[in-house]
């Protein structure tokens, strides 16, 4: 016989799940507040029902006035040889200064691609991932940060709440939505 006078969610966007709609029924909130990084999204999965009046908005263009977030500059690659995505990818990646991060479509991909920077040219490189436990992750992120790596290869980990301010560079390696 209880009620529930707030509800506060982060990342609400993620909201649209059948539990979380099925418990909001059950629990009728008197009031929610819920915060997003992105509350404009593009999938129906992701849309905020359950939300009707957005109450502050914080802009990139904001976030690079109040140097929050490093403008950005796309560095296409210009090479004249005709090569492969990997070659592209490592021969950006030796001339990238600071440290960088680059993605891949899985662990077993992320482990080939940090051993191919690690021979060819010689690029301080590790692997990062889910399966590691949060130990080894802190100690190859602390790694790149204090410049023992220079790239870390990972699979879906620069998604929502990172917060690198030191990280340099990232390389598309893969197609991301």
């Amino acid at each position: 016989n209880r009620r529930v006078v707030l509800w506060m969610p982060d990342e609400v966007h993620r909201t649209e799940a059948a539990t979380v709609l099925d418990a909001h029924q059950i629990l009728k909130p008197e009031r929610a507040l819920g915060w997003t990084a992105t509350p404009f999204r593009a999938s129906r999965t992701e849309r905020l029902s359950l939300w009707n009046t957005l109450l502050y908005n914080y802009s990139p263009a904001d976030a690079m006035r109040d140097h929050i977030v490093v403008p950005w500059r796309i560095v296409h690659y210009e090479g004249r040889e005709a090569g492969l995505r990997d070659d592209v990818c490592t021969a950006m990646i030796a001339s990238a200064k600071g440290p960088g991060m680059v993605n891949a479509d899985g662990i077993a991909d992320a482990k080939a691609f940090s051993d191919r920077l690690n021979t060819h040219p010689p690029i301080r490189a590790d692997c990062i991932h889910s399966e590691m436990g949060l130990r080894d992750q802190g100690t190859r992120i602390l790694k790149l940060r204090d410049g023992e790596l220079s790239a870390l290869v990972h699979v879906a980990m620069l998604q929502e709440g990172v917060d690198w301010p030191w990280l340099r560079w990232l390389c598309l390696r893969r197609c991301v939505e």
